[in-house]
């Protein structure tokens, strides 16, 4: 284990087994743990339950050096998108590092898998069983490695923490970037479930926690066991204070700005192929949710975790173009003592500006203004969908939590 290692997460909401991971890289020999963590909208396509000034509070009380913001035009993607944003943000710190995540897999294995899946032949493999059986990107995926490397390969790309594991080894690979891996085995509760052991002990998973806490959220207490004090405590009071997303206020938010759009317009949306516009659009037409949108678009070929990226994509106005273009900034969202040596340390590496602030993002010139407008309107959006938005809200007032 090298001295900085990086953790990317969504901590939604911060559990023990996020605890866990961040102490057993410490115990591997990592000297400094940055995390690099999804703002207000996560990969599920939905936005995060609770503020991420918040979830990033947990996050330094919990063990984390510095957090960094995962931008946010790739924390709502597939599994690529978000993993390259995720790896070129740590890339962009100019620190030599390990790359820390969970995976159901043996490091051995995903980088053999991973190896194997880079090259241009298998891409264009994937693709061709995309487009002429009709299979799900996923799935053709499954087909050609099962049948390639064998059936022990398969959990490769079907266990859910090993497909970012995948991600985050091929685009450290692609950028050439300074790092090694660390693989860490998923203990306790499987990826969408929980584990109802013995209470000290317990781990559950984080969509689990959240159906618990949007189904009971006068009981913040049923998530105790699995959660850490520092989490728990913060969690109770966002509930207290209605600072928590209320999603079919943000399901009818998005469906208003989803009716806005033109068909022509949604060709340019990330994840939206040719032909995929006309399916969205009419779907968007008989529909009153972004439940009833991804039920009505859906087909064999498309998984319902790309539709909701969709439309979250078209309702933020995130366009294809967004995305192909270099990460102008890097933003701060928590300092611990530790962490203010390394940003030192990141300030006489990094040729990329990192800010605290979003004023300070908007003064970096025409490639930042674009990015700031995405999260500007983001962030308007995020408020107004909590069960109390803030009012005199800007996200100009955000600030880094410095412990």
């Amino acid at each position: 284990m090298k001295k900085n290692a990086f953790i990317t997460a969504e901590y939604n909401p911060l559990h023990n087994g996020h605890l866990y991971h961040i102490t057993q890289t410490k115990n591997a020999g990592a000297k400094n743990v940055i995390v690099i963590m999804s703002g207000n909208y996560v990969q599920r396509g939905e936005c995060a339950l609770f503020p991420k000034t918040e979830r990033v509070k947990a996050a330094v009380d919990a063990g984390a050096d510095l957090v960094l913001e995962l931008p946010l035009k790739y924390a709502v993607g597939g599994s690529a998108y978000f993993s390259y944003g995720a790896v070129k943000t740590a890339f962009l710190t100019g620190l030599d590092g390990t790359l820390s995540f969970g995976a159901e897999s043996d490091i051995g294995k995903l980088r053999l898998a991973a190896d194997f899946l880079k090259t241009n032949d298998v891409s264009e493999q994937i693709k061709e069983m995309c487009k002429c059986k009709g299979f799900t990107f996923p799935r053709a995926r499954q087909v050609i490695v099962e049948r390639e490397l064998g059936s022990e390969f398969l959990d490769t790309v079907s266990a859910p923490n090993n497909i970012l594991a995948l991600h985050y080894i091929a685009e450290s690979l692609r950028l050439n970037a300074p790092f090694d891996f660390f693989a860490l085995e998923r203990i306790g509760a499987p990826h969408d479930g929980m584990s109802f052991s013995a209470p000290e002990k317990g781990f559950a998973g984080a969509m689990q926690l959240r159906k618990l806490l949007t189904e009971n959220s006068n009981e913040s207490g049923l998530i105790r066991p699995y959660v850490p004090e520092c989490s728990f405590n913060r969690i109770r009071k966002c509930i207290e204070d209605g600072r928590y997303i209320d999603y079919k206020k943000f399901s009818f938010a998005a469906m208003s700005r989803l009716l806005s759009v033109k068909k022509n317009d949604l060709i340019n949306v990330n994840g939206i192929s040719q032909g995929l516009e006309n399916v969205f659009f009419e779907a968007i037409r008989r529909s009153t949710t972004l439940d009833e949108v991804c039920a009505f678009a859906k087909s064999k070929r498309y998984t319902m975790s790309r539709l909701r990226q969709c439309c979250v994509g078209a309702a933020l106005g995130i366009k294809k173009s967004d995305l192909t273009g270099d990460i102008p900034f890097v933003t701060v969202l928590g300092i611990s003592q530790k962490g203010r040596e390394i940003l030192r340390e990141i300030d006489n590496n990094s040729s990329t500006p990192f800010v605290g602030l979003l004023s300070q993002a908007k003064k970096l010139g025409t490639n930042a203004l674009r990015d700031v407008e995405i999260i500007e309107n983001a962030e308007f959006l995020y408020n107004l969908c909590l069960h109390k938005p803030e009012k005199d809200f800007s996200p100009y007032k955000i600030k880094p939590y410095i412990k």
